[in-house]
């Protein structure tokens, strides 16, 4: 066995230790630019809060969406969530009524995903 030095990563999260205050610390900061790079978000600005009106998430009409939108939909809210499950547990709501558009999302709900990122 060899040693390879101090851990930095473990299962694609990021881990810094403070030896002199015994504390760990664990962020998916890679992951969650990742994401922000994969929505072309990278230069959007952080909002004050990651709720968003229940009222803006109801259909407009009852058309349905293209197949295309429901795709890159269900795609994003799967990535959001997995960041939900994994570090981010305060925009669980958020996420869970986002989710709860993925057999029928509007552009609206593509402006609400775009707010709580």
């Amino acid at each position: 066995m060899k040693d390879v030095g101090e851990l930095k990563f473990v299962l694609g999260m990021k881990l810094t230790r403070n030896r002199k205050l015994c504390l760990i610390f664990l962020t998916q900061e890679l992951y969650a630019n990742k994401l922000l790079h994969t929505f072309n978000m990278d230069h959007f600005l952080p909002t004050s809060t990651s709720q968003v009106p229940l009222s803006s998430l109801k259909p407009m009409s009852s058309d349905l969406p293209s197949e295309e939108v429901s795709i890159n939909y269900c795609r994003a809210i799967r990535l959001l969530n997995y960041l939900v499950t994994c570090m981010c547990p305060d925009i669980a709501f958020s996420a869970s009524h986002l989710s709860q558009s993925l057999d029928n999302p509007f552009h609206e709900h593509e402006l609400a995903f775009i707010h709580v990122l």
